[in-house]
């Protein structure tokens, strides 16, 4: 169904996470998203969906332009936890990997990343923000179900 689906009603669909606030998966792999659909819709999701924490866009044909406005929306997001974007028909440019590396070194909460990075520099930043992100996560973990140290 999805396949026959025109852009302007993928669209339509899309938009309607903006402010949706049930859905806390959001998987879109092979789903035909395009850098207009990315542009338009995919960050707007990230930037005002309050209760997503896992986006899966792999199998796409997002480039340049869909990742700097995935960037654009993981800048002020504060719930995603996880975002897949491997295996992308379209390549990105070095640019546009820094642009999202950047963001995410940025963002505290995203801990689980998937994409193909030609730019080592992004891919060495990315790999230290969410190995810090993890890093917290475990220790806020910790805090909670550690024992109250008894004092001497």
């Amino acid at each position: 169904m999805w396949r026959a689906a025109t852009e302007v009603e993928r669209a339509a669909v899309l938009s309607a996470f903006t402010t949706n606030a049930k859905v806390t998966s959001l998987i879109l792999v092979n789903s035909f998203i395009t850098d207009a659909l990315a542009a338009s819709h995919l960050g707007d999701i990230l930037r005002s969906n309050r209760t997503l924490t896992s986006l899966n866009a792999e199998s796409n044909m997002i480039s340049s332009t869909g990742i700097e406005a995935l960037a654009d929306g993981l800048r002020s997001n504060t719930t995603l936890t996880e975002l897949k974007l491997a295996n992308q028909r379209m390549a990105a440019s070095q640019a546009s990997e820094l642009v999202l590396a950047n963001v995410v070194h940025e963002n505290h909460t995203l801990i689980h990343l998937t994409i193909e990075l030609r730019n080592t520099h992004a891919r060495e930043l990315i790999q230290k923000a969410l190995s810090r992100n993890r890093d917290q996560v475990r220790q806020r973990r910790r805090a909670v179900t550690a024992p109250p140290r008894a004092m001497q």
